[in-house]
């Protein structure tokens, strides 16, 4: 929004405030022209991969779109989620494509002509439409294509509420006997009641992530990224079949490799070790550079007693990446449990170095023996072990 905030305070000027010294409103907004150049080039710098993965014209085409739908969650907030996800190709040869832009076009149309004879509404529908247009670029997220993301609309719908507010007080001042004000605002309060109970209704969906990322799949099946979470929620609280189905449904629609591993984590959980080495290498295959496969490989094999195995399969995971904190813990508690203390004290006092705070999530060492011994050697009363 800061972005463009000068170009919304100039509409101020001169529509709203009829303001024609532009000389002086350039001199006062320069400020704000600054700040808003500095910050949109640190954001997109930021963004630079994600606006690539579209071209200018495929970002306007979906932000019409992106338009349209925040204009309708506005009359009726039906289908809200937190990922609207855009499995279509974008192309105005689509109607789910070509009648957004229209409506934006006919919208833009109609308020020009009118800019003079009702400058309160041109400044609310201007106020909207370019405040809400640089939350186009935030279409491409982690490879995926979104067509809105509506956390970015509160403060465009200032124009919006102000036009609304203004046409409540003229129709207010315009019916001005008793039963025709009654009418009006019993109309008002049966809307807003009735939004209200929309609103009621979607909080309840924020009660858990569970339950909010099930919304998302109810009204957007596509969302491949939602079908994962909810795989490693239904996981984290031992639903192992249920993680496996939403971890699967997941593939089917964008193949991933943290998909194949979480499908691996269940397995394993299961007993199913053969499975679950399978669907480990599934992924490595998939995405070599990915450390997070190596990792369940180190734990599955640790947990078999194969050393030799979980070690090269850690040892790769630091490969990819030297920074994992999990990696170093798994490896040097494995090592530990094998009595090579000295190799196990490096590890853990690297994965302390990285992330202190690492170990206050993970469980104490099994065993009183190994406490002692580890304590005795580096001063940590705690031996990291922290399974997948």
């Amino acid at each position: 929004m800061v972005l463009v905030l000068p170009v919304l305070l100039f509409l101020l000027h001169t529509l709203l405030w009829n303001d024609r010294g532009y000389s002086r409103i350039a001199k006062r907004l320069s400020p704000f022209l600054i700040l808003s150049m500095l910050l949109g080039m640190v954001a997109l710098y930021g963004k630079r991969s994600m606006i690539g993965i579209l071209s200018p014209l495929e970002l306007l085409i979906l932000g019409m779109k992106s338009t349209v739908f925040y204009l309708k969650m506005i009359v009726w907030p039906h289908g809200l989620s937190i990922l609207y996800p855009q499995s279509s190709s974008i192309s105005l040869v689509s109607l789910e494509f070509l009648l957004p832009t229209l409506i934006v076009v006919v919208i833009i149309g109609m308020t020009w002509f009118q800019r003079n004879r009702l400058p309160f509404m041109t400044i609310g529908i201007l106020w909207f439409l370019i405040g809400i247009a640089p939350s186009f670029t935030n279409a491409a997220k982690a490879g995926d294509i979104y067509f809105a993301s509506d956390r970015y609309v509160y403060l465009p719908c200032i124009g919006l509420f102000m036009i609304i507010s203004l046409d409540i007080r003229w129709l207010l001042d315009r019916y001005r006997r008793d039963l025709e004000q009654c009418v009006i605002v019993g109309a008002l309060s049966i809307m807003i009641v009735t939004l209200s109970l929309r609103s009621a209704t979607y909080v309840q969906y924020w009660k858990d992530s569970e339950s909010l990322f099930e919304n998302v799949v109810q009204f957007y099946p596509t969302a491949h990224a939602a079908h994962f979470n909810l795989g490693v929620l239904k996981h984290e609280r031992g639903d192992e079949e249920g993680a496996i189905k939403a971890f699967e449904q997941s593939i089917q629609i964008r193949e991933r490799s943290n998909a194949h591993s979480g499908i691996a984590s269940a397995l394993k959980a299961q007993g199913k070790i053969l499975e679950a080495q399978h669907e480990y290498e599934r992924a490595i295959a998939m995405d070599p550079d990915d450390a997070e496969p190596y990792l369940g490989l180190g734990n599955l094999f640790a947990e078999e007693g194969d050393i030799r195995k979980a070690s090269d399969a850690y040892d790769r995971a630091l490969s990819i990446d030297p920074r994992y904190t999990a990696v170093f813990n798994n490896y040097g508690a494995m090592l530990m449990q094998q009595g090579s203390f000295d190799r196990a004290s490096s590890l853990l006092m690297k994965a302390h170095d990285i992330n202190p705070a690492f170990a206050k999530t993970c469980f104490n060492l099994r065993s009183e023996e190994h406490t002692s011994e580890l304590q005795s050697r580096f001063g940590i009363s705690y031996a990291v072990f922290c399974l997948k």
